[in-house]
């Protein structure tokens, strides 16, 4: 019992004495209130307002959906950045993620092959780098599993049964099935834009003459060339004639 009395006595000597030293006491206060609060109401628990580019070679549809599935409040709206920038921006510090989506990414993977993209992360911003990088992983894997969901759907049979006859076929579209298209440059050299059926650019470039790009996707197909008689198409191995005969710049349909 004397024990517990001494060391009563002596906390309430400390406190007394505390009462007169007022540097400690402020330090005391803020040491268990200010110290305290600031870091936790700093700190983020997840990813919140990260800064987006994207380097995008392909300009596809699906090039575009994936930006901007990016979207607040875990990310700024996407930047988009010119391939020569890329090295710079991610030195500079200027945006935690730069993503590079490759050219033909959405043809190859039509294609049924495996291209992949890159996703080049700030490591100087930690706890956002590492949970980011993971967020846009997932997000990117949600869409791009709805596209080849939707995209690889069979093609809807229009009527098997009204009024056909017996021996009839029933009539199938062959829109919205992706097939490969290919664009050649049999005549001459050409610059050469390709659309898809949704209006997406699947490939735009120079061909040399001899030149050629296979594509994949879904029709019908919107080719335009400068040198239009110079160009010919093939549409599922089929060939289906030059872009045009002129000399200046036109676009054709192909199915």
């Amino acid at each position: 019992m004397s024990r517990l009395n001494h060391t009563l006595r002596l906390g309430l000597k400390e406190l007394t004495s505390l009462r007169h030293d007022s540097v400690l006491l402020l330090f005391l206060l803020y040491a268990f209130s200010v110290a305290i609060y600031m870091p936790a109401a700093g700190s983020v628990i997840g990813v919140h307002n990260a800064s987006v580019a994207v380097v995008d070679e392909d300009h596809s549809l699906l090039s575009r959906k994936l930006t901007e599935s990016l979207q607040p409040p875990e990310f700024q709206p996407a930047v988009p950045l010119p391939p020569d920038r890329l090295d710079q921006a991610m030195d500079s510090g200027q945006y935690t993620f730069v993503i590079n989506v490759p050219v033909n990414f959405q043809s190859d993977l039509l294609a049924g092959r495996s291209p992949e993209l890159q996703i080049n992360v700030d490591a100087t911003a930690m706890s956002q780098a590492f949970m980011g990088a993971g967020y846009i992983g997932r997000i990117f894997e949600r869409e791009l599993l709805d596209y080849t969901q939707r995209t690889t759907t069979q093609s809807p049979v229009l009527n098997g049964s009204a009024g056909l006859a017996p021996d009839q076929e029933p009539i199938t579209s062959s829109l919205g099935t992706p097939v490969q298209m290919t664009v050649k440059a049999v005549r001459g050299p050409s610059d050469v834009l390709v659309r898809d059926r949704s209006g997406a650019i699947l490939w735009t470039g120079h061909l040399t003459q001899g030149g050629h790009r296979q594509l994949f996707g879904t029709g019908p197909f919107t080719v335009r060339a400068v040198h239009p008689a110079a160009v010919d198409v093939w549409v599922a191995g089929k060939p289906r004639g030059p872009v045009g005969d002129g000399d200046h710049a036109a676009s054709r349909s192909f199915r």
